[in-house]
């Protein structure tokens, strides 16, 4: 018999910190709700598990306890008095705050011996396995019914099986559990664990721990001994127990590449975010690939059902730069353009709601202020239009694409927006937040983008909201970088009702570039309406330059994954000069001329506007040594100029 134990005894603290102190109030519903029974598509946390459970074909053979403490006990018997499982029992701590705790570790313990007294000897099961589960995680890479496969027909040779992963961002080492491990014929064999290492480079390993543990039948002993042993340790993270367990008994690994957390606010809309990828498909970007990989298959998505009535609905978009070619959008060119990383994003949340409102960013909408003077800061920071006029064309779009299709939106939400995208530089902010709301609207009505229109016909329906609707000067390249994600291919040269032909290009070792950006830019379609104008009278000079810098982006394409450092830098200024040759000095302006210089003087790199203005590509002609790279920081920094890594996001 396979007993699952569920620990669910945690009081969220900080969580419930979050939400008291988000400004947006759009999760206060869930303030006093306990972790394990928050809405995560369409099923709460435990939920998954338990379904989960079920679907690898384990109810006949689980039976399940779940640990909670005295202040969450009603919630839960609330839960399961739903009658929607079997076999499944509530076993309650003393605990009333996180004062008076007790630990995971005798949490645990309150479980196995409620087993040994209760249920064990009712199964006549005298050498039970047990499957330990943190109610506050998501694995959705995980197939369980492999994992537990492997353990139970390994029981011969180890004595536990312990999820692992190694993290992407090597910071997140300093938040787990991390394992001093052996390579072994068998596998990953853990001799310890290291509880949150101060730094990363002093864990032991790269791989961290999930709290999903497979333990033998002496688990129960083990926990007698750690516990009443006569030697006081720590009871508070399943880590002590494991490192302690790790030196007499078996234990292995088994890899998974991605785990969610709901620890935290962040945490939370980064589940529903997660939930939001799934169900769009390629429409929902390629945040799904990038935490794992192509081969993965996501086990999770099978688990999805919906919405919970309850539960929030996050979209979000990453910012994008213009690599090679038409250095702005639609002028009938050619370009690559990528999506990038760690330099914000925008985000949209529908919260449920009686009426449909669009609730005002605090700073970004700002009418009231303390004086002239910081009325004038805050719009030169964030200029004179937030984005109301951007999420209500999205949304009259969203509608009527709804009822071209006969999809009758019944119920309502409340739309809360932000964006840590620098603003006004370049980076495709505006569409951001565009794309970022259909998402989110898709994922809250539960009508997935691709039902409404193809990937294809989306970044000119973004568009058509800017130019048709709002009367902006843009075009296509942001839109179609930002909704398929990665690095794409453009060609507008002949466009069919609207939409040009798109090639996402393969991932590949890129050299090391750099972003630099002024603190404030300027809004991009006053950049784009005259050379616009230029182009629909098809003056000579920009028919021939457009055409020049299309070449570069096929030159590109061509010599996809072959050109070293000093080719790409050759490109990059080229592509830079023709820019010049469009718009002159002037065009250019002063500040995009200073970061030009300082990226040339200083470092001699290659560098190049990365959109309309305000930010630039730099790209080294070689393997930058780091006190060479320190030199060039400061050089930007000291004239307040933003810098930093390229990161694609692929």
């Amino acid at each position: 018999m396979l007993y699952a134990i569920i620990l669910a005894a945690g009081f969220g603290t900080r969580l419930a910190r979050d939400i008291r102190k988000d400004e947006t109030r759009a999760f206060q519903r869930l303030e006093n709700v306990p972790k394990p029974l928050f809405p995560v598509g369409g099923a709460t946390i435990v939920d998954h598990w338990l379904e989960s459970l079920y679907s690898a074909g384990l109810q006949e053979s689980v039976c399940t306890v779940l640990v909670t403490n005295a202040k969450y006990q009603e919630q839960f018997q609330h839960w399961l008095q739903q009658g929607k499982y079997d076999q499944v029992y509530l076993v309650t701590n003393t605990a009333t705050s996180e004062e008076n705790q007790q630990g995971a570790i005798k949490d645990l313990w309150l479980a196995v011996e409620y087993i040994h007294k209760h249920l064990l000897n009712s199964a006549d099961n005298h050498s039970p396995s047990y499957i330990v589960i943190a109610g506050d995680t998501l694995v959705p890479f995980l197939k369980l019914e492999h994992f537990v496969t492997r353990f139970l027909c390994s029981r011969q040779t180890l004595d536990s099986l312990v999820l692992a992963y190694e993290p992407k961002d090597k910071e997140d080492l300093t938040r787990r559990g991390v394992f001093q491990v052996e390579h072994t014929q068998d596998g990953i064999r853990a001799l310890s664990v290291i509880e949150k290492p101060t730094q990363p480079d002093e864990a032991p390993s790269s791989i961290a721990s999930i709290p999903v543990y497979l333990f033998s039948f002496t688990l129960k002993q083990d926990l007698e001994d750690y516990l009443f042993g006569g030697i006081q340790r720590n009871v508070d993270a399943l880590g002590h127990f494991l490192s302690w367990l790790c030196s007499f008994r078996i234990v292995y690994l088994y890899m998974t590449p991605y785990r969610l957390d709901i620890g935290s606010l962040e945490q939370y809309k980064e589940a529903l975010w997660f939930v939001s990828c799934l169900f769009q498909g390629e429409a929902g970007g390629r945040h799904v690939q990038r935490v794992a990989s192509e081969t993965e298959t996501c086990w999770f998505k099978e688990c999805i059902k919906g919405r919970k009535e309850n539960e929030n609905a996050v979209g979000r978009a990453l910012p994008r730069v213009g690599l090679i070619g038409n250095p702005s959008d639609g002028y009938g060119g050619k370009v690559i353009s990528c999506t990038i990383q760690g330099c914000g994003f925008a985000q949209v949340i529908a919260e449920p709601s009686d009426t449909f409102c669009i609730v005002p960013h605090a700073i970004h909408d700002a009418l009231e202020f303390s004086s002239l003077q910081e009325m004038d800061e805050t719009t030169s920071a964030c200029g004179f239009y937030g984005g109301l006029r951007l999420l209500q064309a999205a949304c009259v779009t969203f509608y009527r694409l709804c009822e071209q299709h006969r999809q009758h939106l019944t119920y309502n939400c409340k739309l809360h927006y932000s964006s840590t995208i620098p603003r006004q530089v370049g980076f495709g902010g505006s569409s951001a937040l565009l794309i970022a709301c259909f998402r989110c609207l898709s994922t809250f009505y539960q009508i997935p983008m691709l039902q409404l229109a193809s990937l294809e016909q989306w970044p000119t329906i973004v568009l058509e909201c800017e130019t048709q609707l709002l009367n902006i000067s843009a075009g296509l390249q942001d839109r179609v970088a930002q909704v398929m994600e990665g690095v794409i291919y453009m060609d507008f040269s002949e466009l069919n009702q609207g939409i040009g032909k798109y090639k996402r290009l393969n991932r590949i070792s890129l050299p090391e570039m750099y972003l630099a950006w002024l603190p404030r830019g300027k809004f991009s379609g006053t950049v784009h309406s005259n050379l616009g104008v230029r182009w629909r009278n098809k003056e000579p000079l920009v028919l021939e330059t457009m055409q020049l810098l299309g070449q570069l982006a096929d030159k590109l394409l061509e010599n996809w994954g072959r050109l070293d450092a000093s080719s790409w830098a050759l490109l990059v200024d080229e592509n830079f000069e023709y820019r010049r040759r469009l718009l002159g000095d002037q065009g250019i302006g002063q500040g995009n001329w200073k970061m030009i210089e300082i990226a040339r003087q200083e470092g001699g790199l290659g560098a190049k506007l990365v959109g309309s203005g305000g930010a630039i590509l730099c790209v080294p002609r070689g393997n930058p040594d780091p006190l060479w790279l320190c030199k060039l920081q400061r050089a930007f920094h000291s004239n307040d100029i933003h810098f930093c890594k390229l990161q694609v996001a692929w």
